[in-house]
């Protein structure tokens, strides 16, 4: 019996996979490497398989900067990035992509995100 997919979502991708790049000893060079393999391993099941898949990752806030973890090895893997945050009582959302950079703004209700007009 085959499996049908339509999407394949991977949350915390760095956590599932115990990959961290703020680790000071010898072994960072090796986790990096499975990491990569593992994120190549996945592009080439979407691929094969045509189906979308979704990354989450964290982003970490150092000395008021925004630093996603492993973005280095991620980012060659990735097609469009939507970063979501909240701003005080405002939920905002920016899409990423090679040829555009669209910003939007959105609730969380019953059925999830839904966007919202950007004076609300």
């Amino acid at each position: 019996m085959e499996v049908m997919f339509c999407i394949l979502i991977q949350q915390e991708v760095l956590d599932q996979k115990e990959f961290y790049e703020y680790q000071k000893d010898e072994s960072v060079f090796e986790k990096n490497s499975l990491f990569m393999k593992y994120m190549h391993d996945l592009a080439n099941f979407a691929i094969s398989k045509k189906i979308p898949v979704v990354i989450t990752n964290m982003i970490r806030n150092l000395e008021g900067k925004e630093i996603e973890n492993m973005k280095s090895a991620i980012d060659p893997f990735t097609h469009i990035k939507i970063h979501l945050r909240k701003n005080s009582s405002k939920f905002n959302g920016k899409i990423y992509s090679p040829f555009v950079e669209n910003s939007f703004s959105y609730i969380i209700d019953q059925s999830g995100l839904s966007s919202v007009p950007e004076d609300i």
